[in-house]
């Protein structure tokens, strides 16, 4: 005689969504707003970026306490690193924009914002489709 017992276990991703991953989209999209500063103003910029560069560190400091530590890269863990690759992108992009000056630089930062847009975009809806 032998009997079989399933346990079905889900985990409720709302949390996730509400307390970690809404905080830090939030934030990239404040890494958005250093296109809307004028490039003359490096240190207004990088201030901006470096600043939202370590909000996003130590959040993911506090993601990692909250998920189950796993040898593989997760969903989360890959949009993660969408953001930081946003946010990293404006530290460069305000250097150059700073010694274009002028109306290249304007042209340079319309170009930029829309290309990080396009790619947040796209990258958000290719990892949550792999899901």
């Amino acid at each position: 005689m032998s009997f079989d017992i399933v346990v079905s276990i889900t985990r409720l991703s709302s949390f996730y969504s509400l307390t970690m991953l809404a905080p830090m989209l939030i934030l990239v999209i404040l890494s958005l707003f250093v296109f809307v500063i004028p490039p003359e103003r490096l240190d207004a910029r990088l201030a901006l970026s470096v600043t939202l560069f370590l909000s996003l560190t130590a959040m993911q400091f506090t993601l990692n306490d909250f998920l189950p530590h796993s040898s593989y890269p997760t969903s989360i863990s890959k949009l993660v690193l969408v953001f930081y690759c946003v946010v990293a992108l404006d530290v460069p992009e305000s250097i150059l924009a700073c010694h274009l000056g002028g109306k290249k630089a304007v042209v340079m930062d319309a170009v930029t914002l829309v290309a990080a847009v396009v790619t947040l975009i796209i990258s958000i809806s290719v990892i949550l489709a792999g899901k």
